[in-house]
């Protein structure tokens, strides 16, 4: 006896026992179903492109302005250190206190001047003798044993290559950055054997080590400190509260009670208090860029 589909009344098939006709709308609904489905990866093909080529663009700009902003890092650098003559920058480090005004700009040369002037590499002493300043002048050698044995209450000294405290160019970025001092270059003048090697500005990356390192900050007001390192020690000095009276002794500003000092000549650091005749010393708790937004000339003179 044939058999029916209970659904649409169509003879079933006698192999299959299926529906035929129901049989084929199934197959043609998996039919739409998997070309719908390669339609929508497709699409999800074409939108991972699109985010992937837009992600390049990103990177490229991002080098672009890197490159950028280095260059003119560089630059404002070779400006600062007298290395390059562009005006307009140097106009901008003289406005912050950071240049001498004589200094950006160059006197001209007198052309009615003798340059062969014989005197003009000689200078007196303080007696009134005439020093002749000529190739073969050598300056006479710091003692600075000598110096801070008379001059300071000298605590302690010590040889540089010993210390465990010196930072390196990293390490001190990163602790003037950490205290707000981020606007300026920050820059050393020695390496660790004591040998002078010009201005040189430090690496964020690098580990090489240095006894001292400096860097300057102005505050809101326009006041001018000249930040210092040494020794992993931070002192400041207020240098334009120290330059309104040049009757005052010069202030500086420690986070104890003695300044590590350093000598290049013996290549080492020697920890002080000065006597109150060459300096006085100032304590707060922390040097960082807030606490020297604080310290007006009235405020140091209560220190």
């Amino acid at each position: 006896m044939a058999k029916f589909c209970g659904k649409c009344g169509t003879k079933l098939d006698e192999q299959t026992g299926k529906c035929p006709n129901c049989e084929k709308e199934v197959k043609d609904k998996q039919k739409d179903a998997a070309g719908s489905g390669k339609k929508t990866n497709k699409k999800r093909t074409k939108t991972a492109k699109e985010k992937n080529k837009a992600k390049k663009v990103g990177i490229v700009i991002a080098v672009v302005l890197a490159v950028i902003i280095i260059g003119f890092g560089t630059v404002c650098f070779l400006v600062y250190s007298d290395k390059l003559d562009i005006p307009c920058i140097d106009n901008i480090f003289v406005s912050m206190g950071l240049k001498d005004e004589d200094a950006a700009v160059p006197p001209a040369e007198d052309p009615n001047e003798d340059s062969g002037n014989s005197d003009q590499g000689n200078i007196e002493n303080t007696d009134g003798e005439e020093i002749d300043l000529g190739d073969n002048y050598e300056i006479p050698a710091f003692d600075a044993e000598k110096y801070f044995k008379e001059n300071t209450d000298l605590k302690s000294s010590f040889d540089v290559l010993s210390s465990q405290d010196i930072s390196t160019e990293r390490e001190a970025r990163q602790n003037f950055a950490e205290r707000g001092f981020t606007g300026n270059p920050i820059t050393y003048e020695y390496t660790m054997d004591g040998t002078y090697c010009g201005t040189e500005e430090i690496s964020s990356y690098s580990s090489s080590q240095h006894p001292m390192y400096q860097t300057y900050y102005m505050t809101a007001s326009g006041d001018v400190w000249m930040i210092l390192e040494v020794n992993g020690a931070v002192f400041a000095s207020p240098i334009s509260y120290n330059f309104t009276d040049e009757t005052k002794i010069p202030v500086t500003i420690s986070e104890t009670d003695t300044i590590t000092s350093y000598d290049s000549t013996t290549n080492k650091f020697y920890i002080n208090v000065p006597k109150e005749s060459q300096a006085v010393i100032k304590t707060v708790e922390r040097i960082d860029a807030e606490t020297l937004e604080k310290l007006t000339g009235e405020e140091i003179d209560k220190l």
